[in-house]
């Protein structure tokens, strides 16, 4: 501000001007034109910065992308529901895994039981050679190293064994030699 204003007792002084302080209930103010404009310019000049800094912030919470409040509250909702859903499927896949009995037709779905005693389960040879079992009832998967490996795998499934791609190089087929046995990990070569 170019002038300074101070409040003294019953008068307001802007700059070298005193202006006497209106009567309450006269409905009058006498104000000489360079005292308004006086009032004015110092009005002017403090609202013209709080208008910048208005301004400004607008401007910031204006590159903001506008977030309807229901939308954030759908879509916790659906959070929420989709965790419940996925913890429902954990369960449900955990108590038939304990109940299945491996046998083909034994699943709740089936049309018919199986009276040739085959399992479910399919014999699927990895590309490194590995030979695993996975149920088709309830997607249990046996490994080589597993306890009850060579008692599932030996019986006989109704499933046709599935192979996964061969392995060639530049020379030709890559034995199994070359390659670290983890069927349960990544296949990796040596």
């Amino acid at each position: 501000m170019s002038e300074d204003k101070e409040v003294l007792g019953a008068e307001t002084v802007l700059g070298s001007q005193a202006l006497p302080k209106p009567k309450v209930g006269s409905g009058v103010i006498s104000l000489t034109p360079e005292q308004l404009q006086a009032i004015i310019v110092s009005a002017v000049e403090g609202a013209g910065e709080k208008q910048a800094k208005i301004l400004a912030e607008a401007l910031i919470e204006s590159k903001k992308p506008y977030v309807d409040p229901k939308q954030a509250e759908n879509a916790e909702a659906d959070r929420k529901r989709d965790a419940e859903i996925q913890a429902r499927m954990r369960e449900n896949l955990k108590r038939d895994r304990q109940n299945c009995k491996h046998i083909r037709g034994s699943n709740a779905l089936s049309d018919w039981p199986d009276d040739h005693n085959l399992t479910s389960i399919i014999h699927h040879q990895l590309d490194n050679g590995k030979l695993i079992g996975i149920c088709t009832n309830c997607q249990r998967v046996w490994y080589p190293g597993d306890a009850d490996y060579n008692e599932w795998m030996s019986k006989r499934s109704g499933n046709r064994m599935s192979l996964a791609g061969q392995r060639f190089g530049r020379y030709g087929w890559i034995p199994d030699t070359n390659v670290v046995p983890d069927a349960g990990g990544p296949v990796t070569t040596a």
